[in-house]
């Protein structure tokens, strides 16, 4: 996805727990600064926070789940961050 000349990716969002870790690591060996945001606070999640491969996570208590998320995700969309 990266180098297939495609368009520019600005930002990957993980919309489970475990594929923010993949992708950080990828970007890592490549050396490309993306933001990643991921779901839910999983000890490698934390650990890429920390290493500053994953920008933000989203974590929510179980009886929230599907209630708040999509309207934050939405935001994140709608009002984009300066790269």
């Amino acid at each position: 996805m990266l180098d297939k000349g495609k368009p520019d990716v600005d930002a990957f969002i993980s919309m489970e727990g475990q594929s923010a870790k993949e992708v950080a690591e990828v970007l890592s060996r490549r050396k490309a600064k993306k933001v990643v945001v991921a779901m839910d606070a999983l000890a490698p999640t934390l650990e890429g926070i920390e290493n500053g491969w994953i920008t933000a996570t989203v974590c929510a208590k179980a009886v929230h789940h599907g209630l708040h998320e999509p309207s934050l995700i939405a935001d994140l969309y709608l009002n984009k961050l300066s790269s």
